[in-house]
């Protein structure tokens, strides 16, 4: 089976430049899973997304981004979620930190009951909207958080299990433990272009969760024993489907140089796994209205990324390198699960 690619937009409902940038990147046939922030999006948002996806020949799926560090909670409006319960906003899953290896991702009795609930709201206003839990396309989070904790994750699987949705990947495109091991990226920053991660020392995790960027906690969370029981947990205990693979940003330099490298690779890293399927997850928007300096992927990075993929020549050549390579380009219920 030739390679499988998912082109996601996460944020939908974070702000309307977001919010027009995805419908446009799924007209464009790019985008083929939105995943949407549930506790942001208005009911108007999400009713023009599905007319997008119908008229666009409906090859676009609609998926559940789960979000406790961004807008008001669901269950707890109008209170921001962090501010509410008192959670660093980089980690809403763990009530403190000990700054000791894994011990930042113990966490306080308390929180998981609140974290919970929050999380089943959201999945089930999108089930309620949609009208069947079979017809979400997949779940993933903002910032990642989904797979920073293995009782976070346990609520994602109690989700995902009955009506066998996908769930994203952690495993990044240049993470070193991934067999066959990727490629670096040859145009990045460095002799050797970008990659491979590496995880953080227990001495720099203080350094990373003070930080604006996820990126550093991302690394530390990339530990093969970590890597390891995320992926068992998800093929156990959750969905059993899960892409080999993911990345976001287009390696800090969306370009159409950087989409043709991704599209060219893709059959090389297919050698000991049929089918093998990567996920690259886009943030767009349509204008630098909604920046917020505050956080860590600003609007002028989105506007950058959607400026990328909304041109007729990137859309051509795309499709057409696409079709030459013979690569499976959907949504994940399509490309993981053939439906």
């Amino acid at each position: 089976m030739n390679p499988g690619l998912i082109i996601t937009a996460d944020d939908y409902g974070l702000n309307p430049s977001c919010n027009n940038a995805i419908r446009n990147g799924v007209k464009a046939g790019i985008i083929t899973s939105v995943h949407v922030m549930m506790n942001l999006v208005s009911r108007q948002e999400l009713d023009a997304l599905r007319q997008v996806i119908n008229a666009s020949g409906n090859n676009c799926g609609i998926g559940l981004h789960l979000n406790t560090t961004w807008g008001p909670a669901m269950l707890q409006m109008p209170a921001s979620f962090k501010h509410t319960y008192g959670i660093h906003p980089h980690d809403p899953a763990v009530a403190y930190y000990t700054y000791k290896g894994l011990n930042l991702y113990k966490h306080a009795a308390t929180s998981m009951p609140i974290m919970r609930a929050e999380l089943l709201a959201q999945f089930q206003s999108l089930v309620n909207y949609l009208g069947d839990a079979h017809k979400i396309d997949a779940i993933s989070s903002h910032q990642n958080i989904h797979f920073w904790s293995p009782s976070f994750l346990g609520i994602v699987n109690e989700m995902a299990k009955p009506a066998k949705i996908p769930v994203r990947s952690p495993l990044r495109w240049v993470t070193e433990e991934q067999v066959p091991r990727p490629p670096y990226y040859p145009y990045g920053k460095g002799k050797k272009g970008i990659g491979p991660l590496v995880a953080v020392g227990a001495n720099k995790i203080g350094t990373a969760v003070s930080h604006p960027s996820t990126g550093n906690l991302l690394l530390s969370s990339l530990k093969p024993k970590r890597l390891h029981a995320y992926n068992k947990s998800v093929y156990t205990h959750g969905s059993g489907y899960t892409p080999r693979n993911a990345t976001g940003h287009w390696f800090g330099q969306p370009s159409w140089k950087a989409m043709e490298w991704i599209l060219k690779t893709l059959p090389n890293m297919n050698s000991n796994a049929d089918g093998y399927t990567t996920e690259l997850y886009m943030h767009l928007a349509d204008s630098l209205i909604g920046r917020d300096h505050r956080w860590d992927y600003t609007q002028d990075k989105r506007l950058k990324e959607y400026l990328t993929i909304s041109h007729p020549d990137f859309i051509r050549n795309f499709q057409l390198l696409k079709n030459q390579l013979g690569i499976r380009h959907g949504s994940y219920r399509r490309v993981l699960q053939g439906v």
